[in-house]
């Protein structure tokens, strides 16, 4: 039998069973870009169902997990990533799925949660440049956020809802309204800001995160939450996947976008069995795993880890492997359309002779643009601007003298962050307290 990486903290092993037949909008679910700015890479359903496959971290010994992907369009200059998310954990008692590594029936558990309870994490989103042989490369962009991650909703009773097994009939499962299914996993999208990051075509991005015993910096297992009945929110946190068509057909995921290399994902973990390739290609370490030229355990044919498509929650059909789907995480890029300079700051200011000043004038645009002087305007004496490249700012500052005119003054400043890439503004300032 099939072994599985998918899902929970320590359960292996999934199933779908259907439920009430309300289901209220999805809205909130999912996920847009910007008005104006293009999503280049986009792995993500539209509404987000409740939960599927994913990819484990405590469970697989998992630190860094991702995938090597090539954007669309021409925009590369990034504004935000989105990753989805697939919490097990429960606020209060405990999951009760299986821990079998095999596909098993759930037991009963008893996980309560209060709607809207969360626990926090930080988590890494990593993104390289690609290396020879699609080794990962140069670290081009890094942030750490801590999120709230909510708590998965608490299980539902045996009975509950209709048909023979009524309904979430393994008493370990909540029920989801909008696709009028049970899950034991539940989606949830976060969002990392990156404050504009010029990219190359293809990256190889990576999702890293602390558990007990595993990440960076693992927690360890004398903690107060990992010493309790319920565990530890984030030994139940997994990244989640893309869920497959009905009919699926590799390849045809992502919707923008493109994975170069179906049939693998990047991997850092200690234990070779969760590697496609059963470690030969070391363990430790951020890399490629499985071939896309073998049926593999990133697409459901491996004989150690790959993923049985009926073990996928929310999904029934059973399928032979040569047929089954690339296994794709759920991830977003988002890019700046408009990179062209920009003035924030206000182009009027008051100024009392006689009296320190600083002002600062700001400005976006990306790369970060130069701020200067202009010939032609000019300033109080006593006053001086001096850019900050870096920063893509100006300060003016100084002392106006007692012996200028009151007035108002405009010096033209102007930003500019590319050869025919320029924005100008006529700055006013307003003197007082001088002749």
């Amino acid at each position: 039998m099939r072994k599985m990486i998918v899902t929970g903290a320590a359960a292996l092993c999934s199933m779908a069973v259907v439920g009430l037949t309300t289901a209220p909008a999805a809205s909130a679910r999912t996920h847009a870009a910007p008005p104006g700015d293009p999503t280049i890479y986009n792995s993500i359903d539209n509404p987000l169902p409740g939960n599927n496959a994913s990819q484990s971290f405590q469970a697989t010994q998992t630190s860094q997990f991702g995938n090597q992907i090539t954007f669309a369009g021409t925009a590369r200059v990034l504004s935000d990533v989105v990753v989805t998310m697939s919490s097990w954990g429960c606020e209060s008692g405990n999951q009760g799925v299986s821990n079998v590594g095999t596909i098993g029936s759930p037991t009963p558990g008893s996980c309560v949660t209060t709607p809207g309870a969360t626990f926090s994490e930080p988590i890494t989103l990593n993104i390289y440049s690609v290396g020879a042989n699609n080794a990962v490369g140069t670290l081009l962009a890094t942030t750490t956020p801590t999120f709230n991650i909510p708590y998965r909703p608490s299980a539902v009773p045996v009975g509950y809802g209709p048909g023979p097994t009524g309904g979430c009939g393994d008493g370990a499962s909540w029920y989801d309204a909008v696709s009028n299914t049970c899950f034991h996993g539940y989606f949830t999208n976060i969002t990392f800001d990156f404050g504009h990051v010029k990219l190359p075509d293809s990256v190889i991005y990576g999702i890293s995160y602390n558990t007990s015993g595993y990440g960076p910096s693992p927690y360890g297992y004398g903690t107060t939450c990992a010493l309790s009945a319920a565990g530890c929110g984030y030994d139940s946190l997994n990244v989640g996947y893309s869920e497959s068509p009905a009919v699926p057909t590799p390849g045809t995921e992502p919707s923008v976008g493109s994975d170069p290399n179906p049939g693998t994902a990047y991997l850092q973990g200690t234990y070779a069995n969760f590697y496609c390739d059963n470690g030969a290609g070391g363990t430790g370490t951020f890399r490629i795993d499985g071939r896309p030229d073998t049926n593999n355990c990133w697409n459901g044919g491996g004989p150690n880890t790959g993923y049985s498509y009926a073990g996928i929650e929310g999904e029934s059909p059973v399928l032979p492997a040569d047929v089954l789907p690339y296994v794709i995480p759920s991830v977003q890029f988002n890019a700046v359309s408009n990179t062209s300079p920009s003035f924030t700051s206000l182009n009027n200011v008051s100024v009392v002779a006689g009296t320190s000043f600083s002002f600062t004038v700001t400005t976006t645009g990306v790369p970060l643009p130069v701020v200067v002087q202009k010939i032609g305007g000019k300033l109080p004496k006593g006053l001086t601007l001096a850019g900050d490249p870096l920063a893509g700012t100006a300060t003016i500052s100084g002392k106006a003298l007692t012996t200028d005119r009151n007035g108002t003054y405009t010096v033209i400043v102007r930003a500019r962050n590319g050869k025919n890439s320029v924005a100008k503004q006529h700055l006013l300032l307003t003197l007082s307290g001088g002749r």
